[in-house]
């Protein structure tokens, strides 16, 4: 068939009267497997800026109008659909303005069958200011389709977006519009993450993603963003979008994990800290003295240890119930945290026994730490309605006399038995 009958063929089409931007015809010449132009339509030159398109300038023109990492997108498209028939490429890509800046561009690829073995591809650019003007349905996907299976991309329930090199978001998922309450992709493309106010920490996220843009996989990473004003946490993974060996952006992909991050914390909070009072429990009580003994070999930072054991507790829970002896551990853990120091450990070793590790070492230190936990406890005189006394009794060591954990505690533990039982002569002397 003649070039020209293809042109009349191609005209009868309707595209070439009613697309309202530059629509140009490719026909593939068979013989020599090259792309010609044949025909393109009347508002294409004054859409790029120039007076005419012919078969001889348009490729040059077109190298010199859009950016040079996105024309080979564009060709791609169009050779994409050459041989896949019946479908549409949707794109982005950048073309030049008078001043020589660069505007975003969008358009797709339309493939047209003029004959049985002769096929054309109707490729329509449009500004994207305009996008807003447009049929939502007109835009659907910025990125190649053959690039992103589009029904993957809008059943999956995984966040999906994609940026170019420029860190601007190119496209993103059904999924992705709908946690962010988006409505259109067309409130997101062209803009980066701080135009649009949805994630906290701009410079690390920025930095991950150039880590990404220069060839490095991102796995498990956990961010954080904003969805109705309120953070979320995510898992994100992200990875180099290419065009053969060109990186040309990034695809990214995340899912919400602030419920899983809620079990977890409280999974944590279980297994470290003990249920009724908050403080740490007996087994992180031990991990944590294990890494003030490998802070003591590694630096030499010298700690001791407060043995802590309530005075005649059993009475109050005998007398007044547990609950009421429940209240009042709870109230003693907060009485004795607001005087202790904000790097002291402080844990309950079961029962109505506590333990405090600190930095302070001299006698005068510890001893004004231990009158200032018994002060505490004074202050306490009600309890659920309950006229309650308590007081304790503590024993201390330091790490640097022992160099040995099992040493250390065994004489804490002895030194608050012995104040325990002195206490026990001097009230029975009282009686006497």
């Amino acid at each position: 068939m003649e070039i020209s009958e293809l042109i009349k063929k191609a005209e009868q089409f309707d595209l070439l009267k009613e697309m309202p931007f530059a629509l140009i015809v490719f026909y593939l010449d068979t013989q020599d497997n090259n792309y010609k132009v044949i025909k393109v339509s009347d508002e294409s030159p004054s859409f790029f800026g120039v007076k005419s398109f012919n078969e001889n300038n348009v490729y040059d023109v077109w190298s010199n109008i859009i950016h040079p990492d996105d024309i080979s997108k564009i060709f791609n498209s169009a050779s994409y659909l050459v041989i896949h028939e019946n479908e549409e490429i949707s794109f982005t890509c950048r073309i030049k303005t008078d001043n020589s800046n660069y505007r975003w561009v969008g358009g797709y690829v339309h493939q047209r069958s003029i004959t049985p073995n002769d096929r054309f591809a109707y490729a329509l650019f449009f500004n994207l200011e305009d996008l807003e003007d447009l049929d939502k349905n007109m835009w659907e996907h910025s990125l190649p389709a053959n690039l992103i299976l589009k029904d993957v991309l809008n059943t999956t329930s995984s966040k999906l977006l994609w940026k170019d090199v420029n860190l601007r978001y190119m496209g993103a998922n059904k999924a992705f519009l709908d946690y962010y309450g988006l409505s259109s992709e067309k409130e997101i493309i062209g803009k980066t993450s701080e135009e649009l106010a949805i994630k906290l920490n701009y410079s690390d996220i920025n930095d991950s993603d150039s880590r990404v843009l220069k060839g490095e996989l991102i796995y498990n990473r956990e961010e954080i963003t904003f969805v109705n004003g309120k953070p979320r946490n995510i898992l994100v993974n992200k990875c180099p979008l290419k065009e053969g060996n060109r990186i040309i952006g990034l695809v990214c992909s995340f899912e919400d994990i602030t419920e899983y991050s809620k079990s977890k914390e409280e999974l944590r909070k279980r297994a470290e800290y003990d249920q009724l009072t908050g403080i740490l429990n007996r087994h992180s009580y031990f991990d944590k003295l294990k890494e003030f003994k490998d802070k003591y070999n590694s630096s030499k930072v010298d700690f001791s240890i407060l043995s802590i054991d309530l005075d005649r507790f059993k009475e109050v829970n005998d007398f007044y119930g547990h609950e009421v002896g429940d209240a009042l551990l709870v109230r003693i853990c907060k009485e004795i945290s607001k005087v202790i120091e904000p790097s002291d450990v402080f844990a309950r070793i079961g029962g109505d026994e506590f333990n405090i590790i600190s930095f302070a070492t001299d006698k005068v230190d510890l001893d004004n730490k231990i009158s200032a936990i018994n002060n505490a406890l004074l202050r306490i005189n009600i309890v659920k309605g309950c006229a309650v006394k308590t007081q304790c009794s503590i024993g201390v060591a330091t790490y640097s006399d022992f160099e040995d954990l099992e040493k250390l505690s065994y004489y804490a533990d002895m030194m608050m038995y012995e104040n325990k039982n002195i206490k026990k002569k001097n009230i029975a002397k009282v009686v006497e």
